[in-house]
């Protein structure tokens, strides 16, 4: 299985909620997570915290850091399991394989638009998606009056609407991988012979954008993480 983008949170879903069955089965033998825009947090929580500020890319705007952020930190702890939400994935695949290019200009701006979730403007009449931590639960919708979300029934709003992160996209981020971890290896797109994705924004979906003759380096590479190419 490949998922790219955000297909892997949808991915990436499908193979937790197997490894948390009562008897977990192997859904896969490989899947590789490729240009993920996904928490990398959610993976590993030893994955270095964003400081910033970061700026919005090309357009003005604020610049926004991780000191403004105020929900809590689901992705790498996940109240439920006290382990960040995709840790145990391995469970429903055989090997997991991460495809990142640390240049990547379009997931560059992934944490900058997850720390702004917290400033979306509600609509006049009060729409939309809130965390108030004096509140029991803390997370909200808007909409004819307050609409409780719980954590563990409504962690899909939750996570797209409210919940920030605190670390890159998975797709731009190095990390830790081998025995123990969540990912038995993993390709730099940027540096490997014959792929040398960069920082165009096309770069993000470039096996996409382009015919075989020009980007079979990656399609090689994916037949040979698959195990159907020498």
């Amino acid at each position: 299985m490949m998922a790219h983008s955000m297909g892997n949170v949808v991915a990436s879903e499908a193979l937790r909620i197997e490894s948390v069955a009562p008897n977990p089965q192997k859904l896969v033998k490989t899947y590789v997570a490729s240009q993920a825009a996904s928490a990398a947090e959610a993976y590993d929580a030893t994955v270095p915290q964003l400081q910033g500020p970061l700026s919005p890319m090309g357009k003005p705007g604020p610049a926004r850091s991780i000191a403004g952020l105020a929900t809590p930190d689901y992705y790498a702890i996940d109240p439920t399991t006290q382990k960040p939400y995709f840790s145990g994935i391995g469970a429903a695949a055989t090997s997991i394989v991460n495809y990142y290019n640390p240049l990547d200009l379009i997931l560059s701006q992934y944490p900058l638009i997850q720390w702004g979730k917290d400033l979306i403007i509600p609509s006049p009449n009060g729409d939309g998606f809130h965390y108030n931590g004096t509140l029991t639960p803390p997370f909200y919708a808007d909409s004819l009056g307050k609409i409780s979300l719980t954590w563990g029934k409504d962690n899909y709003q939750i996570m797209a609407q409210i919940l920030q992160v605190r670390t890159g996209a998975l797709g731009a981020t190095n990390m830790p991988n081998g025995a123990g971890k969540v990912f038995s290896t993993q390709v730099n797109l940027a540096t490997t012979p014959g792929i040398n994705f960069g920082i165009d924004p096309g770069d993000h979906s470039g096996e996409f954008r382009s015919d075989e003759a020009i980007r079979h380096g990656y399609w090689d590479q994916l037949l040979k993480t698959f195990g159907l190419a020498p």
